[in-house]
C-alpha cells in the first residue's frame, strides 16, 4: 500500500473514531472533550479531501451530521439557565469554540438543516452576551465579545439596536476610553432602544424604558428616556410621569427643541426583551402594571401637546414582519382570549383544572353565562381561570367533551403551545397582533416559553392586506371559516380578485370548509378534539387528491391547533386570522367586523359591485 493511501486509511479510521468518541462524550455530557473530538475529526475529513481518495462525500456527510448532533446537544446547555447552570466562563469559552466551528462549517461542502442557522445565531447571543460579562476579568473577553456581535450582527435583519450599541461600547473599550466617573450600578449600561425612521434635525427622542438599578432618567445621543423600573415610577397616581414630561414641556418651550415621542410599547418591550435575554424577566404582575404607566404617559403627552405632530402618542406604531409572507410558513394573529388561556394554564394548571370542572357543570345555567358579556376591557387587572374559560367558550366556540374535559382541553393546550413554541423558539413563522392589549397579555406567555433561551422573536404590530392577498397568488388554498358557502361562490364568480381598484392575481383555487359552530349555546355532536381530527381528515384527503399549499384559517378555538396539524402534517402555509378572513374574499356579514388587518384606507379601493353582503343567518 502506498504512502498516500496509508495517510488516507489512517485519517479515515481516525474520522471514524472521533465521530464515535464525540458523541459518547455528549452522551455524559463532558463537552470539552466532545468539542476536542469534534476538532480532531474535522481536521481528519480536511485530510482525507486534500488526499482525495474518492469518498469525499461520505466523509463529509459524517462530519455535517457530527456538527448537527454536537450543535443540538449543546445548544440548550448554552442558551438554557439550568437549577445549576455552568459557570460564566465555561459557558462562554464553550460558546466561543462552537461559534467558531459554526462560522467555518458554512464554507463546507455540507448540506445545512434549515434549523441549525437558528441555534447558531442563539448560540451567538449568549456567547456574546457571555464575553462582554467577562470583559473585567478575562484579557481576551472584549475582542471575543466584540467579534460575536459582529457576526450576530450579520445575521438579524434589522439588528436590534443593543446590538449596535454593544459594538459602540465594544469599539470604545479597545480604543481605550477615559476612566469612567463612577462605578455603573446594576444594569446600568443595559441601554436598549428599537429600530427608528429618521428624525427630523434636532429633535430628541422621548422613551420609557425598564432598567432595573438605573437611574430614574438617561440622557444621551438625543434621547431622553424615563426608567419605569426607578422608585415611584409605576405608582398608579403616574406623579413621576408627570413631573418628568412636565420638565420636558417646560425644556421644550425654552429652547423650541423638537420632541420625537418613541412608541412607548416598543421601547418597553425592548428593555424587558433584554432581561429575559440575561435571565432576569420580569414578573407577571409587574408587567401588568406597565400598560396603565403608558396611558398615564401617552394621556400627559396629549394634554401638554408634546412631540411632533402626528407622532408617538397613539397606540401602536408597528411594522409589519420583514420577510415576504410567501416565505413564513406560519402568520398567526394573536387574540386576547385565546392569550389569557394560555398563560392561565401554564402558570396555574390546578386552577385551571378546577375551571374547566366549573364551566362543565354551568352548561345549564344562562346566568353564568351571562357574566362580563359587557365588560369590553376585561382584560385590565388580574384574570380569573373560569372567567378566561366562560369567553372561550362563549366567544370562541370551545366545546370539551362533556365526559372528559380536561382531555379535551390538553389536546387544544398542546397543539396551541407548540404552535407558539415553534415560532418563539425556532423561528418558523411571526406573530402580530394589532391590538395592543394583546401584547401585554403575550409578554408572561411568550417569557414563559422563552424563559432562560437566548430568544428575543418579536411581535409583529400588523400585516399589510395587500400583501395576504398576494400572497395567495396561483396558490391552492383551503378557506376554513365562517361563510365558507359564499367564500367558494366568489371565488368561483372571480368576484374575490376583483374586490378593489387593483385586480390582483388570483388564487389556482379555493376549497372551503366551514367548522361547526361551539359557541355558547350551541352544542356540536361531538367535542374539540374529535371535531378536529374529522377537519384535519377532510383537508387531508383534499390534499391527496390536489395537493394544497395555503389554509387561511378565521377564528374560533379550532385554529391555532388546526393551523398547528396542517402545517406539521402536510406542510401548508398556515395564516391564522382571529375573524373576519371571509372578507380578504368580499364576504361582509352584518354585525361582524373585518380582520384587523385590514384598514380603513382600503375602503377608498373598493369595488362594491364584486362584494357581496349577508345576514349572520344567511352566511
Amino acid at each position: 500500500m502506498s504512502t498516500g493511501n496509508v495517510e488516507a486509511a489512517t485519517a479515515a479510521q481516525v474520522l471514524r473514531t472521533t465521530d464515535r468518541q464525540a458523541r459518547q462524550e455528549l452522551e455524559q455530557g463532558r463537552w470539552e472533550s466532545a468539542l476536542d473530538q469534534v476538532e480532531e475529526a474535522y481536521h481528519a475529513v480536511s485530510s482525507l479531501s486534500r488526499g482525495g481518495d474518492g469518498g469525499d462525500a461520505q466523509h463529509w456527510l459524517l462530519y455535517g451530521r457530527l456538527i448537527n448532533a454536537t450543535t443540538a446537544a449543546l445548544h440548550p446547555v448554552l442558551t438554557t439557565i439550568q437549577q445549576e447552570p455552568l459557570p460564566l466562563p465555561q459557558q462562554a469559552a464553550l460558546s466561543w469554540r462552537l461559534a467558531q466551528l459554526l462560522e467555518h462549517h458554512h464554507s463546507l461542502p455540507v448540506e445545512i438543516p434549515h434549523w441549525l442557522p437558528v441555534l447558531e445565531r442563539q448560540i451567538l447571543q449568549r456567547g456574546a452576551v457571555a464575553w462582554h460579562k467577562l470583559v473585567r476579568n478575562e484579557p481576551d473577553a472584549t475582542a471575543r465579545a466584540r467579534l460575536l456581535f459582529e457576526r450576530l450582527a450579520t445575521k438579524l435583519d434589522p439588528c436590534p439596536v443593543w446590538v449596535q450599541l454593544r459594538l459602540k461600547e465594544l469599539a470604545s473599550a479597545e480604543a481605550g476610553p477615559p476612566e469612567p466617573q463612577h462605578q455603573p450600578q446594576p444594569h446600568q449600561e443595559l441601554v436598549v432602544a428599537v429600530p427608528t425612521a429618521p428624525r427630523p434635525s434636532g429633535a430628541r427622542r422621548l422613551q420609557l424604558e425598564y432598567i432595573p438599578g438605573a437611574p430614574v432618567r438617561r440622557e444621551a445621543e438625543g434621547v431622553l428616556a424615563l426608567n419605569l423600573a426607578a422608585e415611584r415610577a409605576l405608582d398608579p397616581s403616574g406623579e413621576l410621569i408627570r413631573e418628568f414630561l412636565a420638565e420636558v414641556h417646560t425644556a421644550q418651550q425654552d429652547s423650541q427643541t423638537l420632541v420625537d415621542i418613541e412608541d412607548p410599547v416598543a421601547t418597553l418591550s425592548a428593555s424587558l426583551g433584554v432581561l429575559e435575554l440575561l435571565g432576569e424577566p420580569l414578573q407577571a404582575s409587574a408587567i401588568a402594571r406597565l400598560p396603565r404607566a403608558v396611558n398615564i404617559w401617552r394621556g400627559e403627552c396629549r394634554r401638554l401637546k408634546l412631540g411632533l405632530p402626528g407622532e408617538g402618542t397613539a397606540a401602536g406604531s408597528w411594522a409589519q414582519p420583514p420577510n415576504p409572507l410567501k416565505s413564513l410558513p406560519l402568520l398567526i394573529e394573536l387574540e386576547a382570549v385565546e392569550l389569557a388561556v394560555l398563560q392561565q394554564a401554564v402558570a396555574d394548571p390546578a386552577a385551571m383544572d378546577k375551571a374547566l370542572k366549573d364551566v362543565a357543570n354551568a352548561e345549564g345555567n344562562p346566568g353564568f353565562w351571562m357574566e362580563g358579556m359587557r365588560q369590553s376591557q376585561w382584560w385590565g387587572g388580574a384574570i380569573a381561570p373560569l372567567d378566561c374559560l366562560r369567553r372561550f367558550r362563549r366567544d370562541w366556540g370551545f366545546h370539551a367533551d362533556p365526559t372528559n374535559p380536561r382531555e379535551s382541553f390538553d389536546s387544544w393546550l398542546e397543539a396551541a403551545l407548540q404552535l407558539v413554541c415553534r415560532i418563539e423558539l425556532w423561528g418558523e413563522g411571526a406573530l402580530w397582533t394589532a391590538e395592543e392589549h394583546c401584547r401585554w397579555l403575550a409578554q408572561p406567555l411568550l417569557q414563559a416559553i422563552r424563559r432562560n433561551t437566548a430568544t428575543l422573536e418579536p411581535v409583529w404590530g400588523g400585516v399589510a392586506p395587500m400583501e395576504l392577498l398576494r400572497s395567495l397568488a396561483e396558490q391552492e388554498v383551503v378557506y376554513v371559516g365562517p361563510a365558507a358557502r359564499l367564500v367558494q361562490q366568489q371565488h368561483e364568480g372571480g368576484n374575490a380578485w376583483r374586490l378593489f381598484e387593483q385586480t390582483l392575481v388570483p388564487a389556482r383555487d379555493v376549497r372551503c370548509l366551514e367548522p361547526p359552530d361551539g359557541r355558547y349555546p350551541h352544542h356540536p355532536s361531538t367535542g374539540l378534539k374529535r371535531t378536529l381530527d374529522d377537519m384535519i381528515g377532510t383537508i387531508g384527503r383534499w390534499h391527496a387528491e390536489r395537493p394544497l399549499q395555503v389554509a387561511v384559517v378565521s377564528g374560533g378555538a379550532y385554529r391555532l391547533p388546526l393551523c398547528q396539524a396542517l402545517n406539521h402534517r402536510y406542510g401548508l402555509r398556515c395564516i391564522a386570522l382571529t375573524g373576519g378572513a371571509h372578507e380578504l374574499f368580499g364576504v361582509r356579514i352584518k354585525g361582524g367586523r373585518p380582520p384587523r388587518a385590514m384598514p380603513a384606507v382600503l375602503g377608498q379601493q373598493i369595488r362594491e359591485e364584486h362584494w357581496v353582503t349577508v345576514n349572520p343567518a344567511d352566511a
